[in-house]
């Protein structure tokens, strides 16, 4: 799946709604991150998530630093 296609079907309750994140329906992309392997993009979504802070997700928008270290400690 594209990141497109994946979005849009978070949209569109394809998905189902047993998760609290599914009940939204106005997902739009906030960031995306090239990641080696699918393994990999996982490392840095659950880092990214264990920080539980909307600054370190602003951070990492907004300072391209904060995105390189994310990127080299979740490899």
């Amino acid at each position: 799946d594209t990141l497109e296609s994946r979005i849009l079907k978070h949209n569109q309750h394809l998905h189902g709604n047993h998760r609290f994140t599914a009940k939204a329906s106005d997902w739009e992309l906030f960031l995306q991150l090239g990641a080696e392997s699918f393994a990999h993009a996982r490392r840095m979504e659950l880092t990214i998530k264990k920080m539980k802070s909307s600054k370190y997700i602003k951070e990492l928008k907004e300072n391209i630093r904060a995105r390189e270290v994310l990127l080299d400690q979740t490899k």
